[in-house]
């Protein structure tokens, strides 16, 4: 089931109070107030919110779907500095998506096999950066949310249990 909650953003603010008995990870949506909230959560990116004890801050600029910033707590903290660490990887995944597009568009197959070979490439950028983000971080739920999301456990058993043990209780 998903639960479903809004604020208005008054002044620049808004606030959201409750309840939760144990962290959570939750999507944060900016949605205009007149707007289809169902139809704008399908074309609109979430904000990865953990909802847990405490108060949690989040900072937007003028543009709410980049840049969005969370903190106050343990692990939006530590999600925040994740997210440090995947943002280039993310903004280099969209340029080569566009370059991509345009490949395509020109029938230009040398361009396109760069852009392959690009995206190969930093995926295995980004994983060896999350890697090392994960053992530096062995003591956090976020980078045990990585492990589980990262690697097939029935595929990768060995490596994704051998990474697991060295984990904190």
């Amino acid at each position: 089931p998903v639960t479903k909650d809004t604020a208005v953003v008054e002044n620049g603010k808004f606030e959201f109070k409750g309840q939760v008995y144990q962290p959570e990870r939750s999507y944060l949506y900016f949605v205009p107030g007149n707007s289809n909230f169902a139809r704008s959560i399908q074309t609109a990116p979430g904000t990865a919110v953990y909802l847990e004890k405490g108060n949690i801050l989040v900072e937007a600029g003028d543009n709410l779907y980049d840049g969005v910033k969370v903190s106050g707590t343990k692990l939006n903290n530590e999600l925040q500095a994740y997210n440090r660490i995947v943002a280039p990887f993310n903004s280099r995944y969209k340029e080569l998506n566009m370059e991509g597009r345009a490949a395509q568009q020109k029938g230009d197959s040398v361009a396109l096999d760069r852009v392959s070979k690009g995206f190969m490439q930093l995926r295995d950028e980004r994983l060896k950066a999350e890697e090392k983000y994960f053992e530096d971080n062995l003591n956090s739920e976020v980078a045990l949310e990585w492990l589980t999301k990262t690697y097939n456990i029935k595929q990768e058993k060995a490596k994704a249990q051998a990474m697991f043990n060295r984990m904190s209780e």
